[in-house]
C-alpha cells in the first residue's frame, strides 16, 4: 500500500492516503479479469451479504422467470397441502402439473442453447439437455395417458423407456459442459472425488433403493422390477455429470450450471425416496415426493434463463483457470454418509457396548477425524493458491493485468478476432513525460499517477475487456471495439482528469499519448503490438497528449527510418525513435 512521504504506520496517515487506499482497493475490484477473488474483499455483515446474493440472483435469472417458478412452485405447494380436487384426481392434476414446468424448460433450454457468442462446448450441452427435458416431457405425456385416460395396467413400463432415455442424454449433456483442459495432477483429484462420491451413492441407493426393490420382488423380480431398479444407476450417472459440470465448465454458464446443479440433486433425492416407496408402500401421481421433481424442473427452467442473461459475447480476457479456495464439500459429504450407513446397519446386528460395537463406533469417529483434519488442510492449500495466483496476474501498483497474464489473454482474443466479423483493437497508452513527474513530485505520486491511468483505462471499456500494464509507465488494452469508439475512448484517455496531488498540495497535470491499431484478419499479437507502438511513438512525436491511428504510411516511414545494421553491429529487436528507449520509465520498473 502507497503512503505519503513521512507517514508511519495507521497513526499517522493522512485522509488523503486513506482515501488512496480505498482507490486503490475499489480499482482492484474493478479490475476484470485480473480482480482479486471476491471472496479475499471484505463484505458486509450476513443480513447484507443476504440482500446482496438476492439481488445479485435476481439480476442473473431475471425478475419475469423468477416470479413465474416462484408461482409455479406456490401453486403446486398449495395444492399438496390442502389436495384441491380430492384423492380421485389427484394422479390427473398432479401429472398435469408437470407438462408446462417442463415443457418451458425444454424451450428455454433450446434458446439458451443457441444464444449468440455461446461457447460451442456449452452450446451443444443445453441442447442435448433440451433434448433430455423433451424426453421427460413425452414420459409425463405417457404417464398421464396410461395412468388416468387409458387406464393401462403396466403403464409405468411404456412411460419409464421415456424416463430412462432422459438419464442418458441428460449425463451426455452435463459432461459436455467441460471445455477446459484440465493438468494431470488435478485430472487425478477431480477422478479421486468423483470415484469417492460415485461410492457413496452407489452404496445409498443399495441400501435404500435397489436392495429393498431385490428383496421385494424375491423370485418374480420381472422387467417392470428391473426399470425400477434402472432408476437408481440413472441417478449414479446425473451424478456424476454433476462432478463433472461443478469442475472445468465454462465460466460464462458458471451462475446457470449452480442452479442446474441444485436441481439434479433435488431430482436424485425424489428418485430415492420414490424407489424406497415403491419397494415398501404404493406410489400414484401427485403424491408428495413428486414436490421434490417439480423444484428440479424448476431449477432447470432457472438455470436456462440464468444462460440466456448471461453475458458471453464481446468477452475476450481469459481468465486465468481460478484455484478452488475451499475444496468441494461433495467427497467429504459422501464419507460422512457413508460411515453413518455402515454405523446404522452395523448396529442392527451388533451392541453398541459389545467390544465389536465399540470398534465399530471408534472407526466411524477415526473416519470423521481424518476427513476434518484433511478438509482443513486442503482449505489452507486453496486459499495460498488463490493468492499466487492473484500475485501472478495483477500488477500490484495498478490493479490491471499483469504483461504475463495479459499476453496469455490477448493472444486468444487475437485468435478469436480472425473470426468473420469479429472487431478488435489495440490502444498501446504512454504516459508523457513520466520522469519528470518523479522527479518532480515523488515516486510515491508516480505510483499514483500508474494507478489513476489504469483505473481511467478499465472504466473506459466493458468489464470484458483487457487493460494490462506493459512496461513502466505504459498500459495497453485490448477491446473488441471498432475504431470509431477506438478514438473517442482515446480523446478521454489522452488529457484525463486527475486527482492526484503534487508535493504543492494541488492536483498534478499529465497526459498520455496513444497509438490505435485495428486487427486484420491475417494479424498475430506481436504485429498488432508492432502497429500500435509505431502509432503512440508517432503521437508522441508530435508533442503528447494526442492520439494516432496506424496507417501503413507509419509503417513505411519507420522502415525507412531505420538504419542498416553494418557488419559486425547487432541489430536490435525493436527500434525506436530517438530519445524513446527509457525516455518516462522509472529505473526500478
Amino acid at each position: 500500500m502507497i503512503q505519503m512521504p513521512g507517514a508511519t504506520g495507521s497513526a499517522g496517515r493522512t485522509r488523503s492516503a486513506f482515501r488512496r487506499e480505498a482507490e486503490m482497493t475499489g480499482n482492484l475490484k474493478r479490475a476484470a479479469p485480473c480482480s482479486l477473488p471476491e471472496d479475499l474483499v471484505p463484505g458486509p455483515c450476513t443480513a447484507g451479504r443476504a440482500v446482496l446474493a438476492a439481488r445479485r440472483a435476481v439480476q442473473q435469472v431475471g425478475g419475469g422467470p423468477l416470479a413465474a417458478a416462484v408461482m409455479m412452485m406456490a401453486a403446486y405447494g398449495l395444492w399438496q397441502v390442502f389436495q384441491w380436487g380430492g384423492r380421485e384426481d389427484q394422479a390427473l392434476i398432479g401429472d398435469l402439473a408437470f407438462l408446462p414446468v417442463s415443457g418451458a424448460a425444454a424451450v428455454l433450454a433450446w434458446r439458451a442453447s443457441r444464444r449468440p457468442g455461446l461457447e460451442p462446448g456449452a452450446a451443444r450441452a443445453w441442447r442435448l439437455l433440451a433434448v433430455a427435458l423433451l424426453l421427460y416431457l413425452l414420459g409425463n405425456l405417457l404417464q398421464l395417458a396410461g395412468e388416468v385416460m387409458l387406464r393401462w395396467r403396466h403403464c409405468p413400463a411404456r412411460a419409464d423407456v421415456a424416463y430412462l432415455s432422459f438419464y442418458l442424454v441428460a449425463f451426455w449433456g452435463l459432461i459436455s459442459f467441460r471445455s477446459r483442459s484440465q493438468p494431470g495432477p488435478r485430472r487425478l483429484r477431480l477422478l479421486l472425488d468423483a470415484a469417492m462420491v460415485l461410492a457413496g451413492g452407489a452404496m445409498l441407493t443399495w441400501y435404500a433403493a435397489l436392495s429393498p426393490a431385490i428383496a421385494a420382488g424375491g423370485r418374480g423380480f420381472g422387467l417392470l422390477n428391473v426399470a425400477a431398479s434402472a432408476y437408481p444407476v440413472g441417478d449414479l450417472l446425473l451424478l456424476s455429470g454433476t462432478l463433472a459440470l461443478l469442475r472445468g465448465a465454462p465460466r460464462s454458464s458458471a451462475p446457470a450450471l449452480r442452479v442446474l446443479a441444485a436441481g439434479v440433486l433435488a431430482y436424485i433425492a425424489g428418485d430415492v425416496i420414490y424407489a424406497h416407496l415403491a419397494a415398501h408402500s404404493s406410489y400414484a401421481g401427485g403424491d408428495p415426493v413428486d414436490t421434490l421433481w417439480m423444484a428440479a424442473l424448476a431449477l432447470a427452467f432457472l438455470a436456462a434463463a440464468c444462460q440466456l442473461r448471461a453475458k458471453t459475447s464481446g468477452n475476450l480476457a481469459l481468465a486465468p483457470e481460478p484455484a478452488p479456495r475451499h475444496p468441494s464439500a461433495l467427497p467429504y459429504l459422501a464419507i460422512a454418509g457413508s460411515y453413518l450407513l455402515f454405523a446404522v446397519a452395523g448396529l442392527r446386528s451388533v451392541r453398541l457396548g459389545s467390544p465389536a460395537g465399540c470398534l465399530l463406533a471408534a472407526a466411524v469417529a477415526l473416519a470423521f477425524l481424518a476427513s476434518a483434519r484433511q478438509h482443513v488442510a486442503v482449505r489452507d492449500y486453496g486459499r495460498l493458491a488463490v493468492r499466487y495466483q492473484e500475485l501472478a496476474s495483477v500488477d500490484g501498483t495498478t490493479g490491471a493485468c499483469s504483461r504475463r497474464h495479459f499476453t496469455e489473454a490477448a493472444e486468444v482474443a487475437v485468435a478469436r478476432a480472425r473470426r468473420p466479423g469479429q472487431p478488435l483493437v489495440a490502444l498501446m497508452i504512454d504516459v508523457d513525460d513520466f520522469k519528470q513527474v518523479n522527479d518532480t513530485h515523488g515516486h510515491a505520486a508516480g505510483d499514483q499517477v500508474l494507478a489513476e491511468m489504469a483505473r481511467a483505462c478499465q472504466e473506459q471499456v466493458r468489464p470484458g475487456d483487457i487493460v494490462g500494464r506493459y512496461g513502466g509507465d505504459e498500459f495497453i488494452i485490448i477491446a473488441g471495439i471498432t475504431g470509431t469508439r477506438a478514438t473517442q475512448i482515446a480523446e478521454r484517455l489522452a488529457r484525463p482528469a486527475s486527482h492526484v496531488p503534487g508535493r504543492d498540495g494541488e492536483p498534478l497535470t499529465y497526459s498520455a499519448s496513444i497509438g490505435i491499431a485495428e486487427c486484420q484478419p491475417d494479424c498475430d499479437l506481436p504485429t498488432l503490438l508492432t502497429h500500435a507502438d509505431q502509432a503512440m511513438y508517432e503521437a508522441k512525436r508530435t508533442g503528447g497528449g494526442r492520439w494516432r491511428v496506424f496507417t501503413d504510411t507509419m509503417a513505411a516511414k519507420r522502415n525507412a527510418a531505420t538504419p542498416t545494421p553494418q557488419a559486425g553491429v547487432p541489430r536490435h529487436g525493436h527500434s525506436r525513435p530517438p530519445g524513446g528507449p527509457g525516455k518516462g520509465r522509472r529505473a526500478h520498473d
